[in-house]
């Protein structure tokens, strides 16, 4: 290839990124100047399923593979850019007999990822979590955790999610985080709670509670040595009074001149938890 490389970059310039895949693979000039080239994305999703594995950038342009060495190949192009700089990476759904694979060839990166959010979809073992360590501590300042939907029909185990949630708190990404959030995507009697006592910061989104499950929700966090925000929030709109009153009888105390907080002390310690409720969220600061 004897073209001067400012014409090679203009080429690469007004190609799609499935083209740069094929570029990559015409000459070492070509290799490089894709390989460095501005991102014109700054979200990634991925999903390896039985049938498929696909990439999709910001929402509008879909990478689709059929053989996943071809997949993982540029996926790896791709986030070995040294200029890459990530709103979100979405881990959807990466199938278990693409899972070695998937982290092996990951495991080939020699930078780790500039990445802001990453939301990673999980099964009861939350290996697919294992994410969080090729990511930047420090940048990194949101986690969402989401039970996969087509599991919501699967047992929740509790102790695997505890374990994975043990792991995930161990890490650096998660301890310089600004918030966990969880999509359980099961029933507040089935969520395993004992898995997130150890978080300090954290959201969980439930589709359905009554009032009387939301406000049981709060109760085994009240135990926590570790908690600092707690937000607790539904989708369906309860009755804030009924929520409230449930509240005062496990222990809560009125605050005055503030009708939709309760405090609860903290035993041993001169300290409390807040908690501001409405008819959709129930949020618990210590204080």
């Amino acid at each position: 290839m004897t073209l001067p490389v400012k014409i090679l970059e203009k080429i690469v310039g007004k190609s799609e990124l499935k083209e740069h895949m094929i570029l990559r693979n015409v000459c070492k000039k070509f290799r490089k100047i894709v390989v460095n080239a501005d991102p014109r994305f700054k979200i990634i999703s991925i999903k390896a399923t039985a049938s498929k594995i696909e990439f999709e950038l910001d929402d509008d342009y879909q990478l689709e593979y059929k053989n996943i060495n071809s997949a993982l190949s540029d996926l790896i192009v791709i986030l070995s850019n040294p200029k890459l700089r990530l709103e979100s990476l979405e881990i959807r759904d990466i199938d278990q007999k693409y899972m070695k694979m998937f982290w092996a060839k990951i495991d080939t990166l020699k930078q780790k990822l500039h990445v802001e959010s990453v939301l990673i979809e999980y099964e009861n073992t939350m290996e697919e979590a294992n994410i969080l360590k090729y990511l930047k501590p420090g940048i990194l300042k949101t986690i969402i955790l989401e039970r996969r939907v087509a599991h919501r029909d699967i047992p929740v185990n509790s102790d695997e999610i505890t374990e994975g949630m043990n792991r995930i708190i161990e890490t650096e990404q998660y301890k310089k985080v600004k918030m966990l959030y969880v999509w359980p995507n099961c029933g507040q009697e089935t969520f395993p709670v004992k898995a997130f006592m150890k978080c300090s910061q954290l959201t969980i989104n439930f589709h359905n509670l009554t009032s009387t499950q939301l406000a049981n929700s709060v109760l085994p966090f009240l135990k926590s040595t570790e908690l600092q925000l707690l937000r607790l929030k539904t989708q369906t709109s309860t009755r804030m009074e009924t929520v409230k009153d449930n509240l005062l009888v496990i222990g809560g105390k009125d605050v005055r001149n503030c009708p939709n907080s309760i405090r609860f002390p903290i035993k041993k310690s001169k300290n409390f938890f807040e908690l501001q409720i409405n008819g959709l969220e129930i949020r618990i600061e210590r204080k």
